[in-house]
């Protein structure tokens, strides 16, 4: 009895409890999202359906294969989306806990609301395209590293192939893929001086580049909008209605201005419970950064290698992706919670798929050097230890769109456990009552 309990009082023990909840909360939101019908009119769904009925379009190529595909056989669209979403979540969850166990890294930051945890804990964002863009990037930084007998050439044609495909499936892909490819590439070509490297890998990405500028200058309008809405309606026999402007169809004919004015006032401007959104997003993405870099070390396991140089190298991506990802966090998007789970995952796919070697050579040193010097400064101010990041884990959350408090304080490690805790203890007080009453 007494071994019993000193190991229920261990941190390990407690932090196993904490986080078998937290898995419990995820599961619970996910199962709720999976059951939940939403119909073709939602954000979520119509995300899938844009397609080139009413010409080349933006977020296009998805929508126009599952076109094709509903005109040969019916299939419920639906839960088509429903289910290709399930499986590309599930890929990307799998990717990094077989990467995670491999490295002997722990597994308690994945399911945070930053990293994988960020699509399901506010329920209906892994009903996106986004766990396919990872999925995408996982893939080309892989045939780009990985299978040393496929000669350059092929390489990069398979690359700029699935690069292209995702660009033009949704554009935000471009920037958590293009500038990593550009600099892995000037790296690769750096024996020809920095000019001709920059040229050369410019060239190489040169249909992936086109490809981008594409989509972004045939963004839609309300006329491609309505026959993008009207041809499915078609398809499935449904009466035809006027496509909604609140939805992904809808999106299409936005202004861009206009919209980047709402973003940005939706995220920095907005004042909720009386406090400015740009001070409560001015400590969330610098404890994420802390926790992203600081993890792997601190809860490092037996025969982990992570290191302080590797924690610079980390370091160095994350900043890297996240002045990459600026232009959507500065207004381009107001999703923070999809733009957090865009900037961890990429980060760390990079990391664990390019070699470290060719890590430590992408970056000039005056950059590493800034990282060295960042991080000693955030440690010497906040010394990293386990209660700390525990600390940090459980009251770090993220607003859905734009900014509210509300669903940054839900989206939380510690609001989850105490959700379940709460549903256990009414379980229990509800069978005592019974029994006595």
């Amino acid at each position: 009895m007494k071994n019993l309990a000193q190991k229920i009082c261990t941190k390990n023990f407690m932090l196993n409890v904490l986080f078998t909840l937290f898995l419990i909360a995820i599961y619970k939101s996910f199962k709720e999202a999976m059951l939940t019908e939403y119909g073709l009119g939602s954000y979520f769904i119509s995300e899938f359906l844009i397609n080139y009925q009413g010409g080349f379009v933006r977020r296009g190529l998805i929508g126009e294969i599952l076109f094709f595909l509903r005109g040969i056989v019916p299939f419920d669209v639906e839960w088509t989306v429903k289910i290709l979403c399930a499986i590309c979540f599930l890929l990307v969850c799998s990717f990094f806990v077989y990467h995670f166990i491999k490295r002997k890294f722990s597994l308690y930051i994945l399911p945070l609301c930053f990293f994988c945890g960020a699509l399901v804990i506010n329920n209906e964002y892994w009903i996106r395209k986004d766990s396919l863009m990872i999925l995408f990037l996982i893939a080309s930084l892989w045939i780009f590293q990985v299978p040393k007998k496929l000669p350059f050439t092929v390489k990069i044609l398979i690359v700029n192939f699935l690069l292209i495909f995702m660009t033009l499936s949704h554009e935000v892909f471009a920037f958590i893929s293009i500038p990593v490819f550009i600099v892995l590439l000037i790296n690769l070509f750096k024996e020809k001086g920095i000019i001709k490297s920059l040229l050369m890998s410019l060239l190489c990405l040169c249909p992936t580049i086109i490809a981008f500028f594409s989509v972004m200058y045939a963004k839609g309008d309300y006329q491609i909008a309505q026959t993008i809405w009207n041809s499915w309606h078609i398809l499935l026999n449904k009466e035809l209605t006027p496509v909604d402007y609140n939805n992904s169809i809808g999106a299409l004919f936005w202004g861009t201005i206009a919209t980047v004015k709402s973003h940005f006032s939706e995220i920095f401007l907005t004042i909720d419970w009386e406090v400015l959104s740009v001070f409560v997003w001015m400590i969330i993405l610098p404890v994420i950064y802390y926790i992203s870099t600081n993890f792997l070390s601190v809860f490092h396991k037996k025969g982990s290698n992570f290191n302080e140089e590797k924690k610079t190298i980390l370091s160095a991506i994350l900043i890297f992706q996240f002045i990459c990802l600026l232009p959507l966090f500065l207004g381009l998007s107001k999703d923070y919670i999809r733009l957090a789970f865009y900037l961890i995952t990429s980060a760390f796919a990079i990391f664990l798929l390019i070699p470290f070697d060719t890590l430590k050579s992408l970056f000039p040193q005056f950059y590493i050097r800034f990282i060295e010097k960042l991080n000693h400064a955030i440690s010497k101010l906040i010394p990293p230890s386990k209660p700390v990041l525990v600390l940090l884990m459980l009251i770090v959350g993220i607003s859905n769109w734009g900014f509210n408090i509300y669903d940054t304080l839900t989206s939380t490690m510690l609001y989850q456990v105490l959700k379940e805790l709460t549903i256990v203890v009414r379980l229990f007080v509800h069978v005592v009552h019974h029994l006595l009453f």
